[in-house]
């Protein structure tokens, strides 16, 4: 079967524990820790300090992760259990749905919880017991950020609550677990990371509103106001920009932080969203607007030849994952093109030829990005993306002048846009847009000759 609904092939039970961790979210605990790696390894005096490839940075982002997972399902928990989530209002659908059991999700959030802290008492044995002085901390407001009657996102709490976990403390404790002691610019770093962070539950406040005040919860956006909150969400958006400048001034750091300003027009089209009330998945569209945002600061941190490596092959990681989450439709689709060459070929040697394929894309372009043999790694990538330029993006075999996307609501008249008009198609027949894939293609793999080619790399 083809589908074309996301990690559609899962079974319906483990999906919906999935998206009750809220997946989306996870970046926001992620990338602050790269962006600590990435500053700290820039600021290091010797070539044999801050080890990112260590046991401590590993189990630093254990305890990110799994803390940020169980503070999620602990949140999931209460806001069902207290009523605050319904069918009717509920962004999270994994208990409202009874896709999953109350019970279920409180065990997970438990687990996670313990993951967490068993990572973190390794870690204290690895780096010492200072690591502690910033787990547990963490650990307890995890709890109180839902738990009442602490429930600090319910006392207006939430945002500052948020700056502090994603930004500052979690940063600090990165620079412990990897080097036991503080970088401050690594700290300083931190802090447009955090306030976009806190713009992502800022925006789900302001949805939430009502909700909020039935449930006899207090946050920001119901003290503040629907015209203030606004107001308030635009210039948290645009407070990340502006730190940013303000850190390139104090440190004196490159001025190709710049590339974050190519996020800008997905800012303003955010805060354009808030004000007219468009809400359906406005925080997780902030969350993937602050991905974009904290991956390009911290390219423009890291060493040049990482950047040039990530740059390089980040479509191939993003492209294989997108195989597993689009797995039915994408495995018919290669089906399809291989049998227009090879008529003879089943289905199953297809869909084994797609899995082989894209487990190599995935673990080759992360290989490469991170430095492992990435000579080698180019040169399996050139293997495979050659085949798949002229066997996937068979533009020749394009007989008609089909559109290449089209709105049939928006053609009609009968939606009208919101933020953002998406009428007119980027490629006007299905052949433009096969032509552009087939020669993108080209040039990566122009790029990862010269990478091969070049004796100094």
């Amino acid at each position: 079967t083809m589908s074309t609904v996301k990690a559609g092939w899962m079974d319906p039970t483990i999906r919906a524990w999935l998206i009750a961790t809220r997946p989306w979210s996870i970046p926001g605990s992620v990338v602050p820790v790269c962006l600590c790696g990435a500053v700290l390894h820039a600021n290091r005096t010797h070539a044999d300090e801050t080890p990112l490839f260590s046991a401590g940075y590993v189990l630093a982002f254990a305890v990110v992760v799994f803390l940020h997972i169980a503070a999620n399902l602990f949140n999931t928990y209460y806001d069902y259990v207290s009523g605050l989530d319904t069918k009717d209002t509920a962004d999270d659908r994994a208990l409202v749905d009874a896709t999953v059991s109350s019970a279920f999700v409180w065990r997970a959030a438990v687990g996670a919880s313990a993951i967490g802290v068993g990572s973190a008492v390794a870690l204290s044995l690895l780096r010492g017991y200072a690591v502690l002085l910033i787990v547990i901390p963490a650990m307890l407001i995890t709890f109180m950020y839902s738990w009442d009657p602490f429930s600090l996102k319910g006392h207006g709490l939430g945002e500052l609550t948020v700056f502090i976990m994603f930004g500052p403390l979690l940063v600090l404790g990165v620079n412990v677990a990897v080097n036991a002691s503080i970088d401050w610019m690594s700290v300083a770093y931190s802090v447009p990371l955090a306030i976009l962070t806190s713009a992502v539950l800022f925006a789900n406040n302001i949805r939430d509103v009502e909700a909020d005040r039935r449930g006899q919860k207090v946050t920001m956006a119901i003290l503040i106001g629907p015209e203030a909150s606004v107001r308030c969400f635009g210039r948290l958006m645009l407070s990340g920009y502006v730190s940013v400048a303000l850190l390139l001034v104090i440190f004196q750091t490159p001025l190709h932080q710049g590339l974050v300003l190519g996020c800008l027009p997905w800012a303003l089209y955010l805060v354009r969203r808030v004000q007219l009330a468009a809400y359906h998945e406005l925080p997780q569209s902030v969350a993937q607007h602050n991905l974009l945002f904290g991956v390009l600061l911290t390219a423009a941190l890291s060493e040049p030849m990482f950047v040039i490596r990530v740059l390089m092959t980040c479509l191939y990681a993003l492209g294989g994952i997108n195989n597993i989450m689009m797995w039915q439709y994408n495995r018919a689709l290669v089906h399809q093109k291989l049998t227009n060459v090879w008529p003879a070929l089943s289905p199953e040697i297809t869909a084994l030829s797609f899995a082989l394929a894209t487990g190599g894309q995935i673990v080759a372009s992360l290989a490469f990005m991170l430095g492992f043999y990435p000579k080698l790694m180019a040169q399996l990538l050139l293997v495979f993306i050659i085949p798949v330029t002229f066997v996937v993006h068979d533009m020749w075999t394009i007989e008609h002048d089909n559109p290449a996307h089209v709105d049939p609501a928006a053609q009609k008249g009968d939606r009208k846009p919101l933020a953002a008009s998406r009428s007119i198609p980027i490629f006007p027949t299905e052949f433009d847009n096969e032509f552009v894939h087939f020669f993108k293609n080209v040039g990566m793999i122009g790029a990862l000759y010269l990478y091969i080619a070049s004796p100094t790399l």
